[in-house]
């Protein structure tokens, strides 16, 4: 099995299995990336809830249209955004912010600097 790389998605494929690995590995690696990160240290997480696979008509390819998750651990907050994957490569960063700093208000209503919780090892 080839390996998916990130940010290399090939729309030329018909096979819904390989969009759904690209997609799945791409959010894989976003999460990876929280966990990493200091200040959040994995309290938020992203998932592909449910995908369709759109055909183009004159048989060039595909594209996979995805519902993806966004969820706090600590509030239990989520939030669902439907888009295509270019979409979500392009505006990933954009939409994870805005669930942050938006909907669970984190700037608002806490101060994550002075929390010292790991949420890596919670679910």
């Amino acid at each position: 099995m080839t390996q998916v790389k990130f940010g290399d998605y090939n729309m030329s494929r018909h096979n819904i299995w390989y969009h759904r690995a690209w997609i799945d590995d791409y959010l894989f690696k976003i999460c990876v990336s929280l966990e990493k990160d200091p200040l959040w240290r994995g309290r938020f997480i992203v998932r592909r809830i449910r995908s369709e696979l759109e055909t183009f008509t004159d048989g060039s390819g595909a594209i996979l249209h995805v519902l993806v998750r966004f969820y706090d651990k600590k509030t239990h907050k989520r939030k669902d955004i439907w888009g295509d994957v270019l979409d979500i490569q392009s505006n990933m960063f954009l939409w994870m912010n805005e669930f942050i700093t938006n909907d669970v208000q984190v700037w608002q209503n806490e101060k994550p600097y002075d929390d010292p919780t790991d949420w890596r090892k919670r679910k």
